[in-house]
């Protein structure tokens, strides 16, 4: 368990002291100092946090240091000296301070530093790479992902000014056609986000997704379990429960969603097309949510669901099996 201080260098010390003395009374096992604020100078920082860090005792100290304004290795760097136990890092991108940065400096000056790393950047970035490949919409032709993700509609914004029929206007674009209660709900959820915020294609695709046609579960996930790695193929042990029975799906595939995909369409005996494909992260750091908005077309109608995981994999499994029980639902109706 660890406790995380956000905006921790804007903090009073006593008052950090304090929040940290009663996390360590509480049993967290490390703690994270933030500096959310990314504008401190090395040897700022490095004051700021070696009272805190003293502090903590055994409790090992972590440091999250924004990379705003370039700063966010050199700030690792003095935090690490003065005696933090380690660091946040970001790979690919965001706020915080960037791994492959940190990794350079190690690898030249480390020595210097009485610092040094065993980071393979090499590896790291394939794994990277394989990652953003579950993005890509090439896919084999057995895949769920034979037509591609959908291709990505204009930057279109859609502000609180807009009435409901502009909102269902761009909804037909997204590929929905919903019914008159479906549409108003997705109206309401509209308004609420547009007066904060004006609201894009992506955003409107989330809440078609969360409003529109609430069903109830025909398929619940019991369990799942995804194979993968660079010298084996990726494959996906998942089992659901409909009606009280337990059905198992096992499939490779050329990837791990592709692969839990495939054993949920062996689960239900149908091919879908997959619509579109979309995966972001709704928190930063190591323990990130991930949401997945999945689009299934069946008979021509465009059916989506949502998922939210620590897990992205789990995320993009719910999102499925969301759509999926819209699909079920309707399939009970008609």
């Amino acid at each position: 368990m660890l406790f995380e201080a956000l905006d921790a260098t804007r903090a009073e010390e006593s008052f950090l002291r304090g929040l940290m003395e009663s996390a360590i009374r509480a049993g967290v096992k490390g703690i994270i100092l933030w500096d959310s604020e990314g504008r401190r100078l090395p040897w700022e920082l490095a004051e700021l946090l070696k009272g805190p860090v003293a502090a903590a005792g055994d409790i090992p100290v972590f440091a999250a240091c924004s990379d705003l304004l370039g700063l966010g290795a050199a700030d690792t760097l003095a935090a690490l000296r003065c005696g933090a136990a380690g660091a946040v890092t970001s790979v690919g991108g965001g706020e915080s301070c960037r791994l492959s940065a940190l990794a350079a400096i190690l690898r030249e000056r480390g020595d210097s530093l009485g610092l040094a790393s065993g980071l393979d950047m090499t590896r790291l970035n394939a794994g990277v790479e394989r990652i953003s490949e579950l993005l890509e919409s090439r896919r084999r032709s057995t895949s769920p992902f034979d037509n591609g993700a959908g291709a990505p509609l204009s930057a279109m914004l859609l502000t609180a000014g807009a009435d409901i029929g502009a909102v269902e206007q761009a909804v037909r674009k997204l590929g929905y056609d919903l019914n008159p209660g479906d549409m108003a709900s997705v109206y309401e959820s509209f308004l609420h986000i547009a007066e904060k915020k004006d609201v894009d294609f992506r955003e409107l695709d989330a809440i078609v997704a969360n409003a529109a046609l609430m069903v109830p579960s025909t398929y619940k996930l019991e369990s799942y379990v995804v194979h993968t790695g660079n010298v084996i193929s990726a494959t996906a042990d998942i089992v659901v429960k409909k009606d009280g029975a337990l059905l198992r799906g096992l499939a490779p595939g050329d990837g791990p969603v592709d692969a839990a995909f495939l054993a949920l369409e062996q689960i239900t005996g149908r091919h879908y097309e997959l619509d579109d494909f979309q995966i972001s992260a709704v928190t930063e750091g190591q323990e990130a949510m991930g949401s997945a908005l999945i689009k299934l077309r069946d008979r021509g109608k465009v059916y989506s669901g949502s998922g939210l995981s620590t897990d992205v994999i789990g995320a993009c499994v719910n999102a499925y099996l969301a759509a999926l029980n819209k699909i079920a639902y309707e399939d009970k109706q008609s």
